[in-house]
C-alpha cells in the first residue's frame, strides 16, 4: 500500500531520504511514504514501481533528474567565490542560455568493466539548472554492450535528444541564437567553462544555504 502526501519545507535530501527509506504501516508490512510536489512524487513512485530500470536513456533522464538550483532561485547570502552583483549578472545570463545546455561533470568507470556512471549537469525546458547520474546497468538499450558506452556516445545520444552537449573545459563560446553569442556587460563573450564554473559556485551556494536551513530546522525542533 502506498500513502502520498505533499508536504513543504523539506529540503530536497531531507525528501531524498525519506522517499528511499519508506517506512513500516500498521499492517507491519513495508510501504512507500512519497513526499514533494505532484511531479516529484509520480517520479518516485515510477522508480519505485520499476527499481529505477528503464528502456532508454530518455525515460531514464524524466525519471532520474534532480534540481539543482530552480529558476527562481534567489540567494540568502554570497559567500564564495560570487559577489552579490556577480551573482545577479550570472543568473541574469543563464536566462538566455538555451534550454538542453549540458555538460559531463565526470565519468566514473567503476571496479568492472560492465558498470559504467556519468554525471550530467543541464538546463532544463523549464529553465531549472538539473543534474542527473546516467547509471548504464539501469538502462535497457545500454547493458548488452555497456562496455563498449563512451563518453563521446553519451554526448552524441543526448544530442539525439534535443540536448546541446559540451564539454566542461571547451574554449569554444556559447551560442545562443544562429550566429549570436551569450555576451558579459563589457561585450565580451561568454566561455563554456565560464558558464559551467559559474553554475558550480552557485551550486555550492545553493548547497550551504540548504545546509543552514536544516540545521536550524533541528534547532527549532529540539525539545528537552
Amino acid at each position: 500500500m502506498e500513502n502520498f502526501k505533499n508536504l513543504t519545507g523539506l529540503t530536497p535530501e531531507e525528501k531524498k531520504a525519506i522517499n528511499k527509506e519508506g517506512f513500516e504501516n500498521v499492517n507491519g508490512t513495508e510501504g512507500a511514504l512519497l513526499i514533494g510536489s505532484k511531479e516529484e512524487v509520480e517520479r518516485q513512485r515510477k522508480i519505485l514501481e520499476t527499481e529505477g530500470q528503464t528502456t532508454d536513456l530518455a525515460t531514464y533522464i524524466k525519471m532520474h533528474k534532480k534540481i539543482v538550483i530552480p529558476n527562481d532561485y534567489e540567494p540568502k547570502n554570497y559567500k564564495g567565490n560570487f559577489n552579490k552583483e556577480q551573482t545577479e549578472e550570472f543568473l541574469e545570463l543563464v536566462k538566455n542560455v538555451p534550454k538542453g545546455f549540458c555538460w559531463e561533470g565526470y565519468r566514473s568507470s567503476l571496479s568492472s568493466e560492465d558498470e559504467k556512471k556519468w554525471n550530467v549537469s543541464f538546463i532544463d525546458n523549464h529553465k531549472n539548472l538539473a543534474e542527473i547520474l546516467i547509471d548504464g546497468k539501469k538502462i535497457n538499450s545500454f547493458k548488452n554492450n555497456l562496455y563498449r558506452i563512451s563518453s563521446n556516445q553519451i554526448r552524441m545520444e543526448l544530442y539525439d535528444l534535443g540536448f546541446h552537449p559540451t564539454k566542461r573545459n571547451s574554449i569554444d563560446s556559447i551560442e545562443i541564437t544562429n550566429g549570436e553569442f551569450l555576451k558579459k556587460k563589457n561585450g565580451e563573450e561568454i566561455l563554456v567553462k565560464e558558464m559551467v564554473n559559474g553554475f558550480e559556485c552557485l551550486k555550492m551556494m545553493r548547497q550551504k544555504e540548504l545546509e543552514q536551513e536544516a540545521e536550524q530546522q533541528k534547532h527549532k525542533e529540539f525539545d528537552f
